[in-house]
């Protein structure tokens, strides 16, 4: 009986320690959602329009001037269709993954305007990459500010921004 009730306390605090981790996170994503559509990336990106012509090729990646292993972005609009690039700086050290679907709708967050979607949930992707769903727009001439929002059911948050260049 001892161990009956100890297991019941010990799965109850799991459950509650699990509930709170959640409500942390929804509380993490919303706070910064709202930092990143307050900023001044969000003034650029609604202030920009889609590209004209279209992204086609390798365009070279960065989050917030920064350089990681993910390097950029390759399009192919004839498929309508791309995929990421990581790894080194010459193409012999490259990988690609995470393939993705291209399309122009309005803004998932920015309703009012036009932007290009690019869309990882397909079955070749991992299951937490299928939530991510970035955007782009044009600020200059073969350079796109992007945004990255993951969805949850009709929940969407926007995490990053990023650049495009090429």
């Amino acid at each position: 009986m001892k161990s009956l009730c100890y297991t019941i306390l010990m799965m109850y605090s799991l459950l509650k320690f699990i509930f709170g981790f959640l409500v942390l996170l929804f509380i993490l994503a919303f706070a910064r959602t709202w930092q990143m559509e307050h900023g001044q990336n969000q003034k650029l990106f609604t202030s920009a329009h889609i590209p004209n012509p279209l992204p086609s090729g390798l365009y070279a990646g960065t989050i917030s001037g920064r350089t990681y292993v993910w390097r950029g972005k390759k399009f192919d609009m004839a498929k309508a269709t791309g995929i990421n690039v990581f790894g080194g700086t010459s193409a012999e050290t490259q990988t690609e993954k995470y393939p993705f679907i291209v399309s122009i709708d309005k803004g998932i967050r920015d309703t009012d305007m036009k932007v290009v979607k690019i869309n990882y949930n397909l079955p070749e992707n991992p299951w937490w990459l299928r939530m991510v769903l970035d955007e782009i727009v044009e600020i200059e001439p073969n350079r796109y500010l992007g945004k990255l929002h993951v969805r949850f059911g009709n929940l969407v948050w926007t995490l990053s921004y990023f650049e495009l260049k090429k």
